[in-house]
């Protein structure tokens, strides 16, 4: 079974390369994809059920993926079930402790 996976990313290069990546490597299927925070968090909260790992690009165009991660745990979605990007700096790494997120790169 193909883990179901949404992707925040306002890069389309880098959404696209991550994309065919991913479906080439893992057992991985894209369910949708969003450029800010306001279409990442709706759509994960419209399709609560229906999708198994976020992955979240910290720095978006418009807004932030903390908080996508945010919303996901208002919802009562566990934040644990996110990845994200752009971990160069230990501070971005720090700033999901509070948010419950256990994977980060």
């Amino acid at each position: 079974m193909k883990m179901r996976t949404y992707l925040v990313e306002d890069n389309p290069i880098i959404r696209r390369n991550l994309i065919s990546t991913l479906e080439e490597l893992a057992a991985v299927e894209t369910v949708g994809t969003a450029e800010t925070e306001e279409e990442g968090a709706a759509w994960l909260a419209d399709h609560h059920g229906q999708w198994d790992l976020a992955i979240v690009d910290l720095f978006l165009k418009s807004g932030s993926g903390l908080g996508i991660l945010k919303a996901c745990r208002t919802q009562g979605r566990p934040a644990n079930d996110s990845g994200f990007q752009q971990l160069r700096d230990p501070g971005n790494a720090i700033a999901l402790c509070p948010v419950g997120c256990r994977c980060g790169f």
